[in-house]
């Protein structure tokens, strides 16, 4: 269960919302602005705690591990953003690079890694472009690649395509038709009935509770 405080009333945003999440699935999460879908995405990166209930990954409760454990844990989640994000100040190469940097590997590795992802959501000759001389959808690819590079097991998306036309819609969409789901859970959240076509299993959350729509 997760709250908030509002005109001294408890708004229940997440109120008994029990689901489990597989590998090799594509889930889409719908509902109206403010049902609590970017909240439920906070809560599974642990960047926001329950008010009440448990959060497991792999029979493990992580719900209220220690600030060490949620790094790790963190390492096997990644995330894309409707706003991609970026640092302005780094070249799409260098943006790729910075979860990596943020482990043992040496340079060189974190370098080869993020260029092979690059060439994966097709930026192969602007790698070193820095983010204002991308199109919107050139930055979200390179965020997308961004969330790959470190091939994490849990992929949490938030409107991806929010802020991108419609080819530039499609495209993204392609990309994430094309990663390989064997060992990986995608769980997005959107508005786009698009995605909503390609997901394995729809959610809607309505007043608080999360219910499947289709699978």
């Amino acid at each position: 269960m997760k709250s908030f405080k509002k005109d001294n009333r408890e708004l229940k945003i997440l109120d008994n919302a029990n689901v489990c999440f597989e590998n090799g699935k594509i889930y889409a999460i719908v509902g109206e602005s403010g049902a609590g879908k970017s909240t439920l995405l906070n809560c599974i990166s642990l960047v926001e705690k329950l008010d009440d209930g448990k959060i497991f990954y792999k029979d493990k409760d992580i719900t209220n591990i220690k600030e060490k454990e949620i790094c790790n844990y963190r390492k096997n989640v990644g995330f894309i953003f409707q706003n991609y994000y970026l640092d302005e100040y780094l070249t799409a190469l260098e943006n790729v690079m910075v979860p990596l940097l943020l482990t043992d590997m040496i340079i060189e590795e974190c370098r080869d890694k993020a260029m092979k992802q690059l060439e994966n959501v097709g930026l192969k000759d602007r790698m070193n472009h820095y983010p204002r001389e991308l199109s919107g959808g050139e930055q979200q690819r390179v965020a997308i690649a961004r969330a790959l590079v470190r091939n994490p097991q849990i992929i949490l998306a938030d409107e991806p395509t929010g802020n991108l036309d419609e080819k530039n819609e499609k495209n993204i969409l392609e990309l994430i038709k094309q990663i390989d789901k064997k060992d990986k859970c995608i769980i997005i959240v959107t508005h786009s009935s698009k995605i909503k076509k390609i997901a394995d299993v729809v959610l809607e959350i309505k007043q608080g509770k999360l219910m499947i729509l289709s699978e």
